[in-house]
């Protein structure tokens, strides 16, 4: 698929692997939205969605403060649901750490 366009949500608590993978998917032509974590998150989807701007991808941490990562892919879901463009947003979970 062709970066150019293709936009990416990165929801990440950790700043520096934030800048880190922002950086690398800037880089490859990706249009890339920030959230430090899934309560922001989800407000980056609502006003994206209130633009009529299309979200393809939510890139996240699985371990963050504030929402868990099911919480805010849930609470994603419904929020981006509906018609068109929004219809089917795809996540994709990053982790670092061992689940304990």
């Amino acid at each position: 698929m062709e970066a150019n366009g293709f936009h990416v949500v990165l929801v990440e608590d950790d700043n520096i692997c934030l800048k880190v993978v922002e950086q690398l998917l800037r880089k490859l032509s990706y249009r890339v939205s920030t959230a430090s974590d899934g309560a922001a998150a989800l407000k980056v989807l609502a006003d994206c969605k209130q633009r009529g701007d299309k979200v393809d991808l939510i890139l996240t941490d699985i371990l963050m403060p504030e929402v868990r990562c099911g919480q805010a892919w849930s609470q994603a879901r419904r929020a981006t649901s509906g018609r068109g463009t929004w219809r089917r947003v795809q996540c994709a979970v990053l982790g670092g750490q061992g689940l304990d």
